[in-house]
């Protein structure tokens, strides 16, 4: 019998991406028949409880009161609630992977509140300093200072943003400058590396696709791809994008920036040659 894997998105989603698509296509290749549902404002699915339950659920979003729920059903979860809650907070994926032994920009944080320029001089050595919002994608609210001006709007746009995620607080990272408008995105899915780009931003420090970076096919150092699986194992997660910097000079070769567990795969699918959705088929169906 065909087993049934439903995937969760916030009603956010667009509907009609290609990935849809994607998806069912190669499960189905795996025995696997996949369902798309998606998640309102209240995170809550109109009619679920009174359907016929999958055998798994693919969680495309950070609703943890619903993979919680699928979990404490025996319903396996990719990624597990307690994975997805650590990596959706760039502060507790910090302090994991610094728990873990695994090189990442130093982070500060202030209980939530933002110090004075001053402070950030002192505890930064008067060296650049990178502002953002413990939740977020995308690279949105990340910002670069170097002087109280950048400062002072960056944290107005901080504050604005963090109205509309519950939770979310600022943090504050050493700037990786080896690593300026550049980095790797690693594809992990359980325990092995699936795919990888090199992500390039001539015009900003930030080189997600989503903020004009470009995606070049490039080989993937030895020690970069063990630090991405290490990232991903550490935060127990078994489908991951972990983003690492090059370091150099004062930093560590290779330092994780971020790591994803909701990680999309449009860069990936540029420079050809990864079938990430694949991958994940695979995995799964050899689970179940």
């Amino acid at each position: 019998m065909m087993k049934k894997i439903w995937f969760l998105y916030p009603d956010t989603s667009p509907k009609g991406s290609n990935a849809f698509g994607w998806f069912r296509e190669s499960f189905l290749k795996f025995g696997m028949e996949v369902e798309f549902l998606f998640w309102d404002s209240q995170m809550r699915v109109d009619g679920l409880e009174s359907m016929p339950l999958p055998d798994a659920v693919v969680m495309r979003g950070y609703n943890l009161g619903l993979s919680a729920w699928f979990e404490s059903l025996g319903i396996r979860v990719f990624n597990t609630t307690r994975s997805m809650e650590l990596c959706r907070d760039k502060i507790a994926t910090a302090r994991e992977l610094l728990k873990c032994g695994i090189p990442t920009p130093r982070t500060v944080v202030y209980d939530g509140q933002y110090p004075s320029w001053s402070t950030l001089v002192e505890h930064f050595h008067g060296e650049p300093v990178v502002m953002k919002l413990s939740m977020g994608s995308k690279g949105e609210e990340v910002y670069l200072l170097t002087n109280q001006q950048e400062y002072i709007s960056a944290r107005s746009l901080c504050e604005a943003a963090a109205e509309l995620l519950p939770g979310a607080e600022p943090l504050f990272q050493e700037f990786v400058s080896t690593s300026c408008g550049r980095d790797l995105r690693v594809w992990v899915i359980g325990g092995r590396v699936v795919g990888h780009t090199l992500r390039s931003n001539r015009n900003s420090f930030k080189s997600n696709f989503a903020q004009g970076g470009d995606a070049l096919a490039v080989d993937l150092p030895e020690g970069a791809a063990k630090l991405a699986i290490e990232a991903a194992e550490a935060l127990g997660l078994e489908f991951a994008g972990v983003d690492i910097l090059f370091g150099g000079g004062v930093w560590p070769e290779f330092m994780v920036c971020e790591v994803n567990g909701n990680a999309g795969f449009r860069t990936a699918s540029l420079i050809g040659g990864m079938d990430i959705p694949q991958a994940l088929a695979s995995y799964i169906g050899k689970i179940l």
